[in-house]
């Protein structure tokens, strides 16, 4: 059984047209058609909620040792677990467990997701830093001009740079994935 035979089947369990499967996932009618003709695949994000919204596990569209056992079947409780596993599935941006009332919660863009706290943690030292070193060594080569260590204060200042450069790029990297 393919990945899209098997959202079909889903959907179909549920009793949802593919226009409302697209409707709670914030998605087009024709990306849900690709996706069960397998013309293309659901992103991750969208894959995820999918899983919750059709209550299966995420593993059982993906794998394809997974059948129909796994899938949903007509007239199965809409709040009951996949093959008797207890588990609580939240949403990547709502927060709300699958059972909750809102399930047309909206998708966080890819853009938009906050950075963990390490990487914030990282650029904000290479911002920081990078500023210090060149505030510091634009300031002691203005104080000392014409004196001895020209060269150090030089790369003091460029060493400040690129690490003032690389908190952007990295901070401009991890926002866009």
């Amino acid at each position: 059984m393919t990945i899209g035979e098997k959202i079909a089947r889903a959907r179909r369990a549920k009793g949802w047209t593919q226009e409302e499967l697209a409707d709670r996932l914030g998605v087009t009618r024709q990306s849900v058609s690709k996706w069960e003709s397998d013309a293309a695949l659901p992103e991750t994000d969208k894959l995820v909620r999918l899983c919750e919204l059709l209550h299966m596990s995420c593993g059982a569209p993906l794998r394809p040792e997974v059948g129909e056992e796994a899938l949903p079947l007509p007239g199965a409780s809409s709040g009951a677990p996949v093959q008797g596993q207890e588990h609580t599935v939240v949403g990547p941006s709502s927060g709300k467990a699958a059972g909750s009332t809102d399930e047309r919660a909206p998708d966080v863009p890819a853009a938009g997701r906050p950075l963990s706290g390490g990487a914030v943690a990282f650029i904000l030292l290479c911002i920081v830093a990078g500023l210090i070193l060149m505030l510091f060594s634009s300031v002691l080569f203005f104080v000392s001009a014409g004196q001895a260590g020209m060269v150090e204060l030089t790369v003091f200042f460029l060493v400040g740079l690129a690490l003032f450069l690389l908190g952007i790029v990295v901070c401009l990297f991890l926002r866009r994935r």
